[in-house]
């Protein structure tokens, strides 16, 4: 394997050879602006392996990247960085320059990232990154348990006023908010799972991504549980013994949580409840859709048609054409219509009820040790600042 014996300086890092990539075949490019993160989460490696001082580009290397990109055919980038705000002076001096890109070039390219929850105190951030066209941003907010924040060192989620107050204001602001949950803390006991769901459905944080915590090696969670004995590698999904419940229980608890959260109903209430309970974000997502080019809207609407033939191909084959199908009828006619001009139009939607039915399969994965067959995929489950 690589090793590397003294940190990168980012600026030194050359521009990736995009034009090598068939962007045809991916959804999205991936780009990378800083490495590190200056928090010190007990359960998280990114401060292990990148520091915690964040190493950066330069907005003149950037823009060169996003050039790169916009010639190679992408219309939708992600950027990988661990804490996007890391650095938040130099944070906004990339997105000023990502403005003026934008502007230059017909706002091309949708943006997606990944923040810490201190993003709320930031107003100017949230207007320029909005401005820069980032819809999405992923938070780890990890449990609204208060000791368990503390136990992990995530100080950050406990600073101000409430974790709903400050999803709120991220969302006012403009953007849409995923996010990373973690059940098995310490101080979790099996209350955790309804705690957690509740806390999901009232934030209306659609897209909710749960983890068992896992003791990554190199990280202080992972020394603490090795000095303390209750590493133990034996179990296939949790990698330690909880303090307050056994592992059978922590797996099974999981395993209904995610089942819970894709149901469609429970999806898509928590959704609109986002969407409904922000007149500002409608506000100022209507205003940037303004600036979008008319041709992407029309091919978001063939796109559309196609996504509709597709997903009722697979509800068909699954069974769940009925079941499923008959939820989402419910849901536009019920949540969205009566939101008259705001609601949300049929291709978003259609793209929402993908999403939704990837979640509600994957949720539903059960595992030999547990039920005796496999079905699905492997979950997705991300900890992240």
């Amino acid at each position: 394997r690589y090793q590397q014996a003294d940190k990168t300086d980012m600026q030194t890092v050359p521009a990736p050879r995009y034009d090598l990539v068939k962007a045809g075949s991916y959804v999205m490019a991936s780009l990378q602006f800083s490495r590190g993160c200056p928090f010190q989460c007990e359960f998280c490696d990114i401060i292990t392996i990148f520091g915690r001082k964040p190493r950066l580009k330069t907005p003149q290397q950037m823009i060169i990247e996003f050039d790169a990109l916009l010639a190679a055919g992408f219309r939708s980038c992600f950027l990988v960085d661990d804490n996007f705000i890391g650095n938040k002076a130099k944070a906004k001096d990339l997105l000023r320059a990502l403005v003026a890109w934008q502007k230059q070039h017909g706002y091309p390219m949708t943006l997606f990232t990944e923040a810490s929850i201190n993003l709320a105190d930031d107003s100017e951030m949230i207007e320029l990154m909005v401005a820069s066209n980032f819809r999405n941003v992923f938070i780890g907010i990890e449990t609204p348990k208060k000791e368990s924040l503390i136990e992990t060192l995530k100080h950050q989620n406990v600073r101000g006023d409430s974790l709903e107050d400050k999803v709120q204001r991220i969302r006012d602001g403009g953007l849409i908010i995923q996010a990373g949950f973690i059940v098995g803390f310490d101080a979790d006991t099996e209350s955790i799972f309804e705690e957690q769901f509740d806390f999901i459905q009232r934030s209306g944080i659609a897209q909710s991504l749960v983890s068992i915590l896992t003791p990554i090696p190199t990280t202080p969670l992972y020394a603490r549980l090795e000095r303390e004995g209750r590493l133990d590698y034996s179990n296939p999904h949790v990698a330690f013994h909880p303090k307050g419940m056994s592992r059978e229980s922590l797996k099974t608890g999981f395993d209904r949580l995610t089942r819970q959260l894709y149901e469609p109903r429970a999806y898509f209430e928590r959704l609109f409840r986002g969407y409904a309970g922000s007149p500002e974000f409608r506000r100022r997502r209507a205003t940037l859709e303004r600036l979008v080019p008319a041709r992407t809207a029309r091919f978001a609407g063939l796109g559309g048609i196609g996504q509709a033939a597709g997903l009722a191909v697979a509800l068909l084959r699954d069974g769940q054409l009925w079941q499923v199908g008959s939820a989402y009828v419910d849901v536009w006619c019920r949540l969205n219509r009566p939101l008259g001009r705001e609601a949300i139009p049929l291709a978003t939607f259609l793209n929402m009820c993908v999403v939704q039915w990837h979640f509600f399969k994957v949720s539903r994965m059960a595992n030999r040790d547990s039920i005796g067959t496999v079905e699905g995929l492997p979950p997705l489950a991300r900890q992240t600042t």
